[in-house]
């Protein structure tokens, strides 16, 4: 019953509201004011229906949500295109693929995000299908909640400074077995499988280099505006989520054509 009461907050102001959208239901609104002791009744009388109605009520509005939040990323999308952002990547950073191609993806990940581990795939994907017209540069957003990314995004970097093939099968393995990354034993034990200098990982691992690199990522972040991972800057466009396929090459499909046609 406590929950037919909470629901029943959600649905007194839909009902009044309702009501209120044609002048003739005037007096059904005021019936529900003064006598607000028919609607627990009625609830009481059938509480599956009610909790029916309420839940399909709270998924149309959650769509509805979705929809107007996807609607202003497209919207503000078609501005990047004219005025891309301009995210700060420097010649020491990692780059998958070569570096004077065309398209470049910056992938804002956490390595502990189940939204991140899922966007792999479609950035596999992106890099089979345009092969050498894309390259690919990895930015660090640990989220706090998330209490073995930064150490995840410390392993990656430092595994970098000697192989930057070595740390991209960590990345993928780390994403692999994700839902056993409960503390650092995981991080050590993919690192170990890797055949590295032990030594030298351990002192890259607490490297301020790498600190403030991580540190600088987050910053920038914060500063486009994000909230969530993954965020993907396709050569400054955002997409923001975890993507398909479909939705990288809409959008890198219209940037190669305007290479092209730029270089005419």
């Amino acid at each position: 019953m406590s929950k037919i009461l909470l629901t029943l907050f959600t649905l007194i102001p839909l009902l009044i509201g309702l009501s209120a959208c044609a002048p003739s239901d005037q007096r059904i609104q005021k019936v529900i004011r003064e006598n607000p002791e028919m609607i627990f009744q009625a609830i009481e009388e059938n509480p599956q229906k009610f909790l029916k109605v309420v839940n399909q009520a709270a998924r149309e509005a959650q769509l509805k949500e979705r929809e107007e939040q996807y609607k202003k990323q497209l919207q503000a999308r078609e501005k990047e295109f004219s005025r891309p952002k301009k995210p700060k990547v420097d010649e020491s950073r990692i780059v998958f693929g070569k570096k004077e191609a065309p398209i470049t993806i910056i992938e804002y990940m956490d390595l502990q995000c189940p939204a991140c581990r899922a966007g792999a795939q479609a950035i596999n994907a992106v890099k089979k299908k345009y092969g050498d017209q894309v390259r690919v540069i990895y930015k660090h957003m640990p989220l706090e909640f998330h209490k073995q990314a930064l150490p995840a995004a410390r392993y990656y970097e430092a595994i970098a400074r000697q192989d930057i093939k070595k740390a991209a099968i960590f990345h993928d393995k780390v994403y692999e077995r994700q839902r056993e990354l409960r503390d650092e034993s995981l991080l050590k034990e993919i690192a170990k499988k890797l055949e590295l200098n032990q030594e030298r990982l351990k002192k890259d691992l607490g490297s301020k280099d790498i600190a403030r690199q991580i540190d600088e990522d987050q910053q920038e972040f914060i500063r486009f505006g994000y909230r969530g991972t993954p965020v993907y800057l396709v050569n400054g466009v955002s997409l923001r989520g975890a993507q398909s396929l479909k939705e990288f090459s809409q959008v890198i499909d219209r940037l190669l054509k305007e290479t092209r046609n730029h270089s005419l």
